[in-house]
């Protein structure tokens, strides 16, 4: 078989975190008797997206998003709350979704027989865990590589570099990494001089400057390409 590690990402990859991120937003909201409207949750999201693409060009620390966030949120809705009290109410709303991307348990079930399955995530590592517990997926899972554990973050080298080294018999030419976003998976699989699969269940724009060598719509489309 021409690939045996198959590196996952975590987010709009195996689980749906769209949809965590919005339940665990108007949870917590709701328990400051807020309700969130889909301009709130738009805004929210364009903040915390640029942040994180911040933290993968090093710009700023996790610790850094975390402050942020919701303090410029709250000053874009006028909203009088406490944003670090807010932002641990909501990491534990979100902690406990449990949203998977479709067919994610049984795709990896299969995989699994076949393949040594990773995951390899920028997230908060206390999250990552723990939803990945409640989705079932981690009995699939041979290691879980999380970026504040590393000390380093996708896409840069030095994060695959450590993962390589903690694989064990890993082969580079054996290697594929599969997440939804071009500058942190893709560009991150082309940094370390693996194969990448860019699952593309938004139909975003490709970028001419990270290209992905392979491309799906669904997860199911996996198939066609390791076996």
């Amino acid at each position: 078989m021409k690939y045996k590690f198959l590196l996952f990402d975590v987010d709009r990859t195996l689980l749906d975190f769209d949809k965590s991120e919005e339940n665990a937003l108007r949870k917590t909201l709701k328990q400051h008797k807020i309700k969130l409207s889909t301009r709130m949750i738009q805004y929210y999201r364009n903040i915390n997206e640029a942040l994180w693409k911040n933290f993968e060009q090093g710009h700023i620390t996790k610790k850094e998003i975390i402050n942020i966030r919701f303090k410029n949120f709250f000053e874009l809705f006028n909203i009088n709350l406490d944003p670090t009290k807010f932002n641990d109410e909501y990491l534990l709303n979100l902690k406990n979704t449990n949203y998977k991307i479709l067919n994610a348990t049984k795709i990896l079930k299969k995989l699994s027989k076949d393949f040594e399955i990773y995951v390899v995530t920028n997230g908060i590592k206390e999250i990552q865990e723990n939803r990945l517990k409640l989705s079932g997926l981690n009995q699939f899972i041979k290691k879980t590589f999380i970026s504040e554990e590393i000390g380093s973050q996708k896409p840069k080298y030095s994060f695959y570099k450590y993962v390589f080294n903690n694989i064990e018999n890993f082969e580079k030419e054996k290697a594929i990494t599969i997440g939804d976003s071009l500058s942190s998976d893709i560009l991150g699989g082309n940094n370390a001089g693996i194969k990448t699969i860019w699952f593309n269940s938004a139909k975003e724009k490709t970028n001419p400057n990270i290209i992905p060598d392979f491309e799906i719509y669904k997860l199911k489309q996996l198939y066609k390409i390791l076996y």
